[in-house]
C-alpha cells in the first residue's frame, strides 16, 4: 500500500451497459463515476474515460482525450468486468479454430499389463513412462494453418491428447502458428494442464475465442479473474475471465455482508440494465426518476433518461398486445370477462416475469442442491439490482435484503474420483492426511452430490491443486450517520405496484442515519442506483454503512380462470425450474405433475 500513499486508486466495474468507477483521492476521499460502457461519440474506452475525468476534476488540469494519461498520478488500477462473459453469451468473441492432430501424433502412456502392440518408438520419461509413436509432421500441418488463415482466422487453440503430461508438441503447433502469424495462440497445455481432453478442450477453445477481446488495454492494469484473484493484464486470458464481473460480486459481499459473529449465508444479486429493457418497465411504473438518474445520454452527455420515449414505446407495445389477446379469445370461442391490459399492466407483467427468470438460477444453486434460500441473506449489486431486491427476496421467502455503498492464505484440493468412474470431486486436504481426504471423499459430500457410494472401489487422484487467496486490506472509510431527527423525504412520487398507484417518499442515501428506519414504499437516490423499498418492508444504515431491508412476505394472490399471459410465463418459468431441479438430481426419483383444466 505504500506505494500508492499520495496517488489516486481506481477501482472499477466495466460491465455491459454502464462503467462504474471508484476512485481513492490522494488525500483519502472517495469518489464514484458511472458512464455509459459504450459512447463511441464521446470516447473510445469507459474506463479510460472515468480516469481521465477524476485526474482532471481533482488536479485541475487538462488532460485531452486523444493523449496518454499521466501514469505517475496513478497509484493502482484494479478492474473486473463482464466484456467477456457477454462476448460468451452474445457469441461476440473472436473468429478462432481449433487444431486437434489426429493420426500424426500419438502419446502412449505405458502401464503395466499392457497389450498394445510394441512399435519403434522414442521412450521419454517423466515421472512416468511415455511412448511417441509418430513424429509431428510440422510440413503437412504448416499447409493447413496457413489454409486457416487465408479464411481470415489469426486466433488458434491448440489441443493434442496426452499434452497435460508431455507438452513438447503442443509447443511446436504453437511456435509454427505463431511464425506464421496467427496473433492469439492457445496451447491446453498452458491454458488448463490436466488430464481428459473434452472439459480441456473447452476451455483452451473458450481462451482463444476471448483473450482478444479483453486484451484492448496497454496500461499497468491489475484484472479480476474468475476466481476472485488479481492478475496483471499481459497474464489475464479468456479462459480465466468469463465470470470476471461476478468474482468481483463474490468478494464483495463475503467482505460487507458476511460475518463470523451471525454466520448467515449471504446469496449475491447483480443485475444491470440495458433496449426496451426492464429499466424502461421500472421508468414507465415510476420507480426510476429520471431527474435523478444520471444525465449522460446524447451526443453532449448531458440529457436525462426520455420518460417519453418510454411510455410512447409501452403504449405500442401495451396495444399490440390487446390485439394478440383479443384474437386469440375471438379464435378459441372465449367470450373477454377481462378489460384490456393498461401500460402499466404490462410494465408490472415484464417486472414480475424478469423477477421469476432471475429466481430460477438462484433456485437451481440452493434448493437444487438442498440450501433453504430463506435461511439466506441477499447480497444486492448493479445499477438496477436495488429496483428488484425486495420482490426478489420475497419470491425467494428470504428476509433480509443488504445493499452496499494482506496476508496469503493456501488451501489445498485433491480431484478425486472412483477407479472406472468419470464423475469426480473436489476434497479440500489442506489439514487432512491423504487417508483423512479417502474418508471424507467416501462420505457426505460424495452421496449428497451423486446419491450412493462405492465401499470397496479404489479412488483415484486426477489433479493436485493449490488455492492462494491473498487480502489486499483495501476498506472504505464510510461509516453510517447517526441524528437525532428522522431523514426528510426530498419529494414525495406515484409508484405503480401490483395493481394501483401508491405515494412514495424519496430520500437521499447520505440524508439517511442508523437511528432511523425508512418505511415502505421509499425510494432511496444512492450516487450510482436506485432503490426501492417496496410496502411491507422497512430499510434501515447498518453502523458500516450498508443499507438493510427486512422484508415481509404478503400474501397469496388468487387467480382466476382467465387467460393470463404474465402468469402464464410466470408458471413457465417455475415449472422449468422445477424440471431442472429433477433433471440435476442424480437420485432415482420419478416426479409427476398432473394439470387439471
Amino acid at each position: 500500500m505504500a506505494d500508492s500513499d499520495g496517488k489516486f486508486c481506481f477501482a472499477i466495474d466495466r460491465g455491459g451497459t454502464f462503467t462504474d468507477v471508484f476512485a481513492r483521492l490522494p488525500d483519502g476521499q472517495e469518489r464514484v463515476i458511472k458512464l455509459l460502457s459504450h459512447d463511441p461519440q464521446n470516447y473510445r474506452d469507459a474506463p479510460t474515460e472515468g480516469i481521465r475525468r477524476v485526474l482532471q476534476e481533482e488536479t485541475g488540469r487538462s488532460f485531452p482525450r486523444d493523449e496518454p494519461l499521466d501514469s505517475s498520478l496513478i497509484g493502482w488500477i484494479r478492474m473486473g468486468t463482464t466484456v467477456a462473459t457477454n462476448a460468451l453469451l452474445e457469441r461476440q468473441g473472436e473468429k478462432m479454430a481449433l487444431a486437434v492432430i489426429e493420426v500424426d501424433e500419438r502419446v502412449v502412456l505405458r502401464q503395466d499389463g499392457c497389450r498394445l502392440p510394441n512399435k519403434a518408438s522414442r521412450r521419454i520419461v517423466r515421472g512416468e513412462s511415455l511412448e511417441v509413436w509418430t513424429k509431428l509432421d510440422l510440413q503437412c500441418l504448416e499447409k493447413d494453418l496457413k489454409a486457416v488463415l487465408a479464411q481470415g482466422i489469426t486466433s488458434l487453440a491448440v489441443l493434442l491428447l496426452h499434452s497435460y503430461m508431455y507438452p513438447d508438441h503442443e509447443q511446436a503447433v504453437g511456435s509454427l502458428a505463431r511464425q506464421l502469424g496467427f496473433t492469439q495462440v492457445s496451447l491446453s497445455s498452458e491454458v488448463m494442464p490436466m488430464i481428459r481432453a473434452v472439459p480441456r478442450g473447452y476451455t483452451v477453445c473458450v481462451d482463444a475465442y476471448l483473450t482478444p477481446i479483453i486484451h484492448q488495454y496497454d496500461v499497468d492494469v491489475l484484472f479480476m479473474q474468475s476466481d476472485g484473484g488479481l492478475t496483471p493484464v499481459d497474464q489475464f486470458c479468456g479462459s480465466r475471465a468469463v465470470l470476471s464481473g461476478p468474482a468481483g460480486g463474490v468478494v464483495g459481499y463475503a467482505l460487507t455482508t458476511y460475518t463470523d459473529t451471525h454466520r448467515t449465508p449471504v446469496i449475491g444479486f447483480d443485475m444491470g440494465g440495458g433496449p426496451l429493457t426492464v429499466t424502461d418497465a421500472n421508468l414507465a411504473l415510476g420507480r426510476l426518476l429520471p431527474s435523478f438518474f444520471p444525465h449522460i445520454f446524447g451526443p453532449g452527455e448531458n440529457e436525462p433518461l426520455s420518460i417519453d420515449e418510454t411510455m410512447n414505446h409501452f403504449q405500442k407495445l401495451t396495444t399490440e398486445i390487446n390485439h394478440y389477446l383479443s384474437t386469440s379469445q375471438s379464435q378459441g370461442g372465449e367470450e373477454s370477462h377481462k378489460s384490456e391490459m393498461s401500460v402499466e399492466e404490462v410494465a408490472m407483467g415484464f417486472i414480475r416475469v424478469a423477477n421469476e427468470t432471475m429466481c430460477r438460477p438462484i433456485r437451481a444453486l440452493t434448493q437444487a442442491k438442498g440450501h433453504d434460500t430463506s435461511q439466506h441473506a441477499l447480497a444486492c449489486f448493479g445499477g438496477a439490482g436495488g429496483q428488484h431486491a425486495c420482490a426478489i427476496a420475497r419470491a425467494l421467502g428470504m428476509k433480509t435484503v443488504y445493499i452496499h455503498n494482506s496476508q496469503i492464505s493456501m488451501e489445498v484440493f485433491l480431484h478425486m474420483r472412483y477407479e472406472g468412474t468419470d464423475c469426480a470431486l473436489m476434497i479440500n486436504a489442506s489439514d487432512a492426511t491423504a487417508s483423512r481426504s479417502v474418508l471424507q471423499f467416501r462420505g457426505f459430500p460424495y452421496m449428497k452430490e451423486f446419491g450412493f457410494t462405492i465401499a470397496d472401489r479404489p479412488i483415484t487422484v486426477d489433479d493436485i491443486r493449490v488455492r492462494g487467496s491473498g487480502k489486499s486490506g483495501i476498506r472504505t472509510m464510510t461509516t453510517a450517520r447517526t441524528g437525532s431527527q428522522p431523514p426528510k423525504a426530498v419529494q414525495v412520487t406515484k409508484c405503480y405496484f401490483e395493481d394501483q398507484y401508491l405515494d412514495t417518499s424519496v430520500f437521499l442515501w447520505e440524508d439517511l442515519s442508523c437511528d432511523f428506519s425508512i418505511d415502505g414504499p421509499a425510494i432511496i437516490i444512492d450516487k450510482n442506483s436506485t432503490i426501492l423499498v417496496e410496502p411491507g418492508c422497512s430499510g434501515r444504515l447498518t453502523p458500516s454503512g450498508d443499507l438493510c431491508i427486512v422484508v415481509v412476505t404478503d400474501g397469496k394472490s388468487i387467480l382466476g380462470t382467465e387467460l393470463n399471459a404474465v402468469q402464464l410465463s410466470i408458471f413457465s418459468h417455475r415449472f422449468m425450474s422445477i424440471a431442472g431441479e429433477r433433471s440435476y438430481s442424480r437420485e432415482s426419483v420419478c416426479v409427476c405433475l398432473v394439470l387439471f383444466n
